[in-house]
């Protein structure tokens, strides 16, 4: 957790303390959470550059309190692009592959203006203000206004991630000249400044989402992104819509657990390993307990048994089905012999993941939990902005069929896990992640730190956590910062 803070009548944590007072502020000004969480956002796309951007995507679930008490989700993750241009027989001419070193594994990722999909963030940021909002947009725009023009003092962890990433955000002049404007890229304590940011901001405050789907800006942002480097078309940009759906409602040892609901796999993956682990017994509470770290991967490796080939999440079972899940979870715990994990200590930062996420609970009993992405991005700007368009179109882990296979206008799925939780006695907490596939054993292993061993907030955050791929599993001693 690199930022938190509490406000009269508020609690917030994001990624940056500067996100967390840019939502403050609007608490602080009479907003609700809603408020606080979109003023967060669009100032994290400044104080987190690269983690998220304008041009990316999130999910959004929140909690509206009164009379009439609801919890939904407003999902506003990319579409695959390409309406209106029926199917294209080869891939556009910017997609380029490029590896990356993360210290523990490496990953292969695809970039360029092809990598391109539909951007949802800025659409689905001014939708749900516009829904479930208090404050006028100028007055929740205003922090990240102040941000662009002040600049950001960049952090350890964001200094090692734009190391890790500047072969990607350094491949347009743009780019070279914001993170690299004395040759090398930003370190740590250095002044990281977007001047373009500032100005399209109040372009947004005075034209809303209109600023993406028409006029000069939009034509700029399918002149770079459109055929042939990217597949965007104009009927992409008019037909997005952020969609609100009911949340997802999970029973966990007493408390109710809202998440994503399908097609999302994150929340799949929850509702896999949440029902399954309410079977078993509390595991010991110990950081480095095996029978704990055991249960996560046997969770997840029988999830991923159960996951069609095409798709991200785990197939979702039959009511009826879930006791014979659970017998499987047994055999699988209880096989002859030990179950020998090839642990691997992760000493790196990798965990933090190329996304972002904030949390703001209100003193009227709104919460809001938020996670936002733009992949790695695909090195380009729209033109005029300072706005990083996303590559979700070039990353593996979120295309398990390939490459340019999903059907353009539908909605991609995403690892994306943002949770809110319902208490026996009321209270509310609000907690997500970002790290790409290590979404869904970080919510599950933080979830049963604070259900089945009533750990504190930060406690369970800043704990061990086990991660697994096709390479083994790894523990991240992770710790605050």
């Amino acid at each position: 957790m690199s930022g938190n803070d509490r406000v009269a009548g508020g609690v917030i944590a994001s990624g940056s303390p500067m996100t967390c007072r840019a939502a403050a502020s609007a608490l602080e000004a009479g907003g609700n959470a809603v408020d606080a969480a979109v003023a967060g956002v669009f100032a994290s796309c400044i104080a987190e550059p690269i983690l998220t951007s304008l041009a990316g995507a999130g999910q959004m679930l929140l909690h509206i309190s009164g009379d009439e008490p609801r919890t939904v989700v407003v999902d506003f993750f990319s579409d695959a692009p390409g309406l209106g241009t029926g199917s294209m027989k080869e891939p556009p001419d910017d997609f380029v592959a490029l590896h990356l070193d993360f210290g523990s594994t490496h990953q292969e990722f695809h970039v360029g203006r092809g990598s391109a999909a539909v951007p949802g963030c800025l659409f689905g940021l001014l939708d749900v203000q516009e829904r479930h909002g208090q404050l006028a947009l100028s007055r929740v725009l205003q922090p990240a206004i102040d941000l662009a023009e002040e600049g950001v003092e960049i952090s350890p962890a964001l200094a090692w991630i734009l190391g890790l990433l500047a072969p990607i955000v350094t491949r347009t002049i743009e780019g070279k000249q914001m993170f690299t404007p004395s040759g090398a890229v930003l370190g740590a304590g250095e002044r990281y400044f977007n001047r373009e940011m500032g100005p399209f901001l109040e372009r947004v405050r005075d034209q809303g989402a209109s600023i993406f789907r028409e006029g000069p800006i939009a034509e700029s942002l399918l002149r770079e992104f459109g055929w042939p480097h990217g597949l965007l078309t104009p009927q992409d940009l008019q037909q997005y819509r952020a969609v609100e759906r009911d949340a997802l409602c999970l029973e966990y040892r007493g408390h109710r657990v809202y998440t994503l609901p399908p097609p999302n796999a994150g929340g799949s993956y929850l509702e896999y390993g949440l029902n399954l682990m309410a079977a078993q017994p509390v595991p010991d509470w110990q950081p480095f307990e095996p029978r704990r770290f055991e249960l996560v991967c046997a969770v997840l490796e029988l999830a991923e048994h159960h996951r069609k080939p095409l798709e991200l999440r785990p197939s979702r079972p039959e009511d009826g089905d879930w006791e014979s899940l659970r017998r499987e979870l047994d055999e699988l715990l209880t096989a002859p012999g030990p179950r020998k994990l090839a642990l691997k200590p992760i000493v790196d930062p990798a965990g933090l993941g190329v996304t972002t996420h904030l949390s703001v609970l209100d003193g009227a009993g709104n919460a809001v939990s938020v996670t936002s992405s733009c992949g790695e991005s695909c090195g380009n700007f729209v033109p005029g902005t300072g706005v990083l368009m996303n590559n979700f179109l070039g990353e593996e882990g979120i295309n398990p069929g390939g490459f340019f296979r999903v059907p353009p206008g539908e909605r991609m799925q995403t690892m994306m896990a943002p949770a809110l939780v319902e208490a026996p006695d009321g209270s509310w907490w609000a907690l997500g992640s970002g790290g790409s596939n290590r979404i869904r054993s970080s919510m599950i292993g933080v979830l049963s730190s604070l259900i089945d061993h009533q750990l504190a907030p930060a406690e369970a955050v800043e704990g061990p956590r086990i991660h697994l791929d096709e390479s083994g599993a790894y523990v991240e001693a992770y710790g605050p910062g």
